[in-house]
């Protein structure tokens, strides 16, 4: 009967957004399937029906279905003659949709719907979602409008950076740190299913004395942060290393990836001094505004390095990550190094906003 999908070419359930509201009518069943799509763990598909009673299929009846991104919700209402029936899921994930397509009445690998529909409404943003009587919901649609192809979000597909600190610079570095906002995608630049996000390590950006931050000899990760892959935990790996005691050491911030990952306008600073043989790592992230840190203590950097390179997303033998940097810092003058939480809450972030698109 209905389709909506974030992926134009769908599949039946190949990757999550082909079905994240669909339903169908069985006749042999003579039943509505009720479908939607969500990534928590291996749980990929949420279906039920609804019976239906008598001669129901021949007759007019009202449909809507709705999720809510917030409440991480979903809900299927239809009413025929006198009857009602809803069904809803709570701990339904989907991704940030960057594009919405609708199919109605046709789907690729069911026989198309064989009747008539009016009073079609597509609605998306704020006040979409409800869960009100049948009155409420057929009498005041909040739009008409249909993101057939709108392609909400078109950042550059390749923005990588790269950057050396000039060799007079380096000669004098005492203090170094990066910073930036990122908003990671599962479609922009390129879509990707959640398996990519199980399986892979994915660089997001690093400093290096070598020119590559994924090694992990003396000097490689000066400063490096990875993500992990899911199939192991949902975290930021922040690595730096320790001469001549180790070349890789890191900590982990975890995240909660229904909440503060996709989609979400985080908050990432990484910085190291040598004066205070220090390295502290901050984010605040941008959906929940929770903040976390971490600092490490007794870490020797070799100075000063014969190379400082600021690499963003690439590095050898990682995948680059999904999505989008914004108000991307790399410093190493004299008060590049920042180690506390509330310098950067109360003076950093203030010169720094969080982007709006």
């Amino acid at each position: 009967m209905i389709r909506l999908s974030q992926n134009k070419n769908y599949g039946n359930l190949d990757y999550l957004g082909d079905r994240d509201l669909a339903i169908w009518m069985s006749w042999p069943n003579n039943a509505f399937h009720i479908a939607t799509s969500s990534y928590n763990g291996d749980d990929w598909n949420r279906n039920g029906w609804f019976a239906a009673e008598g001669d129901i299929l021949e007759k007019w009846m009202w449909i809507y279905l709705g999720y809510s991104w917030s409440q991480k919700k979903f809900t299927a209402f239809i009413r025929y003659d006198d009857k009602e029936r809803m069904i809803s899921w709570d701990g339904v994930n989907h991704y940030i949709p960057h594009k919405l397509y609708v199919d109605v009445g046709k789907d690729k690998f069911h026989s198309p719907y064989k009747g008539l529909v009016k009073e079609l409404y597509v609605d998306v943003g704020a006040g979409a979602f409800r869960q009100a009587k049948f009155e409420d919901l057929h009498k005041n649609p909040i739009s008409t409008a249909l993101l057939a192809d709108a392609d909400v979000n078109n950042p550059r597909p390749n923005a990588l950076y790269e950057v050396e600190a000039p060799l007079d610079d380096v000669r004098n570095v005492q203090e170094y740190s990066f910073s930036f906002y990122f908003r990671y995608s599962h479609f922009v630049p390129e879509a990707r299913g959640v398996s990519w996000q199980r399986g892979n390590w994915l660089g997001i950006a690093g400093i290096t004395e070598t020119g590559d931050y994924n090694p992990t000899g003396w000097g490689d990760r000066a400063l490096a942060l990875f993500n992990w892959p899911w199939n192991t935990k949902t975290a930021y790996h922040f690595t730096t290393y320790n001469n001549p005691s180790n070349g890789n050491q890191y900590q982990d911030i975890d995240y909660d990836y229904t909440k503060e990952f996709d989609g979400s306008w985080n908050f990432i600073y990484f910085g190291y001094s040598n004066t205070e043989k220090r390295v502290f790592a901050f984010v605040r992230f941008g959906k929940t505004d929770r903040v976390a840190s971490l600092n490490w203590n007794g870490i020797v950097h070799n100075l000063p390095p014969r190379l400082l390179k600021f690499v963003v997303g690439r590095s050898s033998g990682v995948y680059n990550m999904n999505g989008r940097y914004s108000s991307i810092k790399f410093n190493y003058k004299r008060g590049a190094f920042i180690g506390d939480e509330n310098t950067i809450l109360n003076s950093y972030l203030t010169n720094n906003p969080r982007p709006q698109t």
